[in-house]
């Protein structure tokens, strides 16, 4: 996936430092992954780097340099999701009770949303009551 604001020199400087790498070392550049703000959606966004130098024959210093830009946010979004997943079956997995499992559910949702307060309710009839709390007055 190549999105137009890997275009913007701005938006993604490594390319240029890459390609410039290439051009000054005679050297590839090593695959990286980097992460960057994209100043238009204000997201993040994460691709690989690569930047190879071209010689002519004969000639020791390179003429050109391809680079390469692979997205991968996709695919960085979708590790840490699968990670956040396997921790929370973990947990539960340790857990001895339905209380003692609401309890480490409701910490691990406030320690991975970063939120003040959490709470989950359970259905109890007709209604739905708080089961565990965190964070309210």
């Amino acid at each position: 996936m190549y999105n137009d604001f890997l275009h913007d020199k701005l938006a993604n400087p490594w390319r240029e430092r890459a390609a410039g790498f290439g051009i000054k070392s005679a050297a590839a550049f090593p695959i990286v992954s980097h992460g960057n703000l994209n100043p238009q959606t204000k997201e993040a966004a994460w691709d690989t780097i690569n930047a190879i130098p071209q010689f002519r024959e004969g000639e020791e210093s390179p003429y050109r340099t391809f680079v390469t830009l692979h997205d991968i946010t996709a695919l960085n979004n979708a590790e840490k999701e699968q990670e956040a997943a396997v921790d929370f079956l973990r947990l539960l997995n340790t857990c001895k009770s339905k209380a003692e499992m609401v309890r480490s559910a409701t910490g691990f949702f406030q320690r991975r949303s970063a939120c003040e307060t959490v709470g989950i309710r359970l259905r109890e009839g007709n209604d739905y009551p708080y089961f565990e709390v965190r964070g309210f007055s």
